[in-house]
């Protein structure tokens, strides 16, 4: 058995809910949008994971009322999902990044 990291450490994605920077709209409106935010830990200590650049990656959409995201992880993939629709309206979408260099590799709409 070998020190230090493993090339694919164990790693666990915990998401939480939280409000977009303020948009011009009544506060009303605004106080309904959220969003969510994926933090990147180890499955040992629940610290930030170490081959991680971000410890958080922010999903680029909002929506107007809370659902249940589906995350997934693999290797160095995370994915988000999650959607709502109003009326004929989608909102939310699907974000990909790659966790360990930080940046976002695809986005897709409702």
């Amino acid at each position: 058995m070998r020190s230090g990291s493993w090339p694919s450490a164990p790693i666990v994605s915990l998401t939480d809910n939280r409000r977009p920077p303020r948009s011009p709209e009544p506060r009303s409106a605004a106080v309904r949008r959220i969003s969510y935010r994926i933090h990147l830990l180890t499955l040992s200590t629940f610290e930030p994971h170490p081959e991680a650049k971000e410890a958080t990656l922010d999903w680029p959409y909002v929506l107007s009322h809370n659902t249940s995201p589906f995350i997934s992880v693999m290797d160095n993939v995370v994915s988000l999902q999650a959607s709502i629709h109003r009326g004929h309206l989608p909102e939310g979408g699907l974000c990909i990044w790659d966790w360990k260099r930080g940046v976002r590799v695809a986005v897709s709409p409702a």
